[in-house]
């Protein structure tokens, strides 16, 4: 009996040890691993990687209020025929309006990551449009859903900075659209021009909003990148000289 107890201890020891040193070496790859885990679980524990993460969502009323007006359709469409991006990155979803329009317009076997934290309205809401009760991003997947897209699109709810920095992706085309303030919207395009593929192409909207933060922010970037600001009404394009 004695000697069971002492085998069971050295193997308690053992294992003590290879955990202390897991542990350690855990440690030493730093916090933004572990965060990186974490976010990995968090992502595919919601379904955002599954191959139809919208089957388990109740249909609503179609509802596509946006801004993807036709100024914005004439330039997403004039991109995707030019490029035919593989992989679409959308930064502000809102109800889904121009991730349906990405999603329609491009080939069967692009890839679209939407991304949209979907708990905050837009800043300046126009006073046409409303909040309803329902979860924003219940309706997104909702029209998502109801246009049978949902084998294109990945919904992912994280920040547009922190998207870019988890998501392994490079993409052939990134829509800005989100935050509007001036910093967030530099900060945005420089973020995800890094992650572009050796053809790829950053555009967005909103260039002409009241506040000219988009205005600001697309210029500032373009500054840094030494690159060209292509304007159509609302619709914006970067030109790397």
């Amino acid at each position: 009996m004695k000697r069971v107890k002492f085998k069971f201890g050295l193997l308690g020891l053992l294992l003590g040890l290879f955990f202390c040193s897991y542990a350690v070496e855990i440690i030493n790859k730093g916090y933004e691993e572990i965060f990186l885990a974490a976010e990995e679980y968090r992502l595919n524990k919601k379904g955002y990687r599954q191959k139809e993460p919208f089957l388990s969502q109740k249909q609503l009323p179609i509802d596509l209020e946006g801004w993807c007006a036709p100024a914005r359709q004439k330039g997403i469409k004039k991109l995707i025929d030019e490029k035919d991006p593989q992989i679409i990155v959308e930064v502000g979803a809102w109800k889904g309006q121009t991730t349906v329009f990405f999603g329609i317009n491009s080939s069967k076997t692009t890839k679209i990551y939407s991304i949209d934290l979907f708990g905050t309205p837009p800043l300046s809401l126009p006073n046409n449009f409303h909040i309803t009760d329902v979860d924003i991003h219940r309706i997104f997947i909702s029209n998502i859903k109801y246009f049978k897209l949902g084998s294109k699109i990945v919904s992912v709810s994280l920040d547009s900075i922190s998207a870019a920095y988890h998501l392994d992706i490079a993409p052939d085309l990134v829509y800005i659209d989100g935050d509007h303030s001036e910093d967030k919207v530099c900060e945005d395009i420089l973020s995800w021009h890094k992650k572009l593929s050796s053809e790829g192409v950053i555009c967005g909207g909103s260039y002409r909003w009241p506040e000219g933060g988009v205005k600001r922010g697309t210029e500032k970037a373009a500054k840094i990148l030494n690159a060209k600001v292509l304007v159509d009404v609302g619709f914006w394009r970067l030109i790397l000289k």
